[in-house]
């Protein structure tokens, strides 16, 4: 699925909230992603970034 800027976090969100594994793959790890991603305890995640900085920016993790 492709999730354009307007509607990540509304989709993301809902995502995170479905039973089973929670499996994300996101071109980059940006500040304040960790508030959007909230697996419920005991919950698999699995999560494919790039924690490369860009632009000399410090990685926000």
């Amino acid at each position: 699925m492709f999730v354009t800027s307007s509607e990540y976090e509304k989709v993301v969100t809902s995502i995170s909230e479905e039973d089973g594994e929670l499996l994300v793959a996101v071109a980059f790890w940006g500040r304040g992603a960790n508030a959007i991603i909230k697996p419920r305890h005991g919950q698999t995640v699995k999560l494919i970034c790039n924690l490369r900085p860009l632009h000399n920016e410090e990685m926000c993790l």
